[in-house]
């Protein structure tokens, strides 16, 4: 089960999330135990800080890094190309476009001279784009296949859960990292943040599903792991705590997928809707 976990660091440099307390996340305790747990994949963007100068070792540690399409790609190539050799490690094992609505801004051939440069430099292993729809990936396909696609995944958005995605990626040979299990903490609460009251019925069926599990942690491992086309999930983590719970977690045969909750698909299960005060 470790072997499929990533960690995201979008709290270590900053607040981050509907349930946020404020403060940042205990990066140096996180990254520690779960280093020494086996686990090698981290999830960051240049706009989050500069993560690699939190890791002493950075040996055999897949790091993953975003950026926009809107960005000066000089600054981009540069900034790679610095932290190889300054951390000296093997490079970036993937490159991820956040923003694919600006994608129709740009010069597509620049942003593919972008790609070919990293690659011909060995500063990535592989250039995709974190997504939030179908229409985001159709436009990133018209420039490129991707060798990596991180997309948003838990019980209330089964976006992702259809015959032509899968086929795709499993055509393509394309790596699939899920985010958003969690849904920033929210399906792990006790209650419904009131800003997100309009989730009231989709969220009761949530919660009734989930009774017969341990914990609602448990049951979100045991319905994430039935996804073999995953290769990683990316779970945000506040303090080692949180990590130790997810580490010790007893995932379970999942007689029931929350298919019903892939028919009650509702826009504010996309944080991107939400207005958070």
């Amino acid at each position: 089960m470790l072997s499929k976990i990533a960690i995201g660091t979008a709290n270590f440099t900053q607040n981050y999330g509907i349930l946020s307390s404020g403060s940042v996340a205990d990066a140096e305790s996180i990254l520690k135990l779960a280093t020494d747990h086996g686990i090698d994949t981290f999830d960051t963007a240049f706009a989050y800080g500069n993560f690699l100068s939190l890791i002493n070792d950075r040996s055999n540690l897949k790091i993953i890094t975003k950026f926009s399409v809107l960005d000066n790609y000089d600054t981009i190539f540069g900034k790679m190309k610095y932290a190889k050799e300054y951390y000296d490690f093997d490079g970036y094992y993937g490159l991820l476009i956040h923003d694919p609505q600006n994608l129709e801004k740009i010069d597509k051939a620049e942003l593919l001279g972008l790609f070919d440069k990293l690659h011909k430099n060995g500063l990535v292993k592989k250039i995709g784009i974190s997504v939030y729809d179908m229409n985001d990936l159709e436009n990133f396909r018209n420039i490129i296949d991707p060798g990596l696609i991180q997309i948003p995944l838990n019980p209330l958005n089964q976006t992702f859960v259809n015959d032509k995605f899968i086929d795709y990626v499993g055509q393509k040979g394309i790596e699939v990292h899920a985010r958003s299990l969690f849904l920033q903490g929210v399906l792990l609460a006790d209650k419904l943040p009131k800003s997100l009251n309009d989730l009231t019925p989709i969220w009761n069926v949530y919660m009734e599903a989930t009774k017969s599990f341990k914990s609602r942690l448990e049951a979100l491992l045991s319905w994430a792991f039935t996804y073999q086309w995953v290769s990683k999930w990316i779970l945000g983590v506040f303090c080692e705590q949180d990590l130790i719970e997810i580490i010790e977690s007893k995932t379970q045969e999942i007689s029931q997928s929350f298919s019903s909750l892939k028919e009650m698909a509702h826009p504010m299960t996309d944080p991107r809707n939400w207005k958070i005060a």
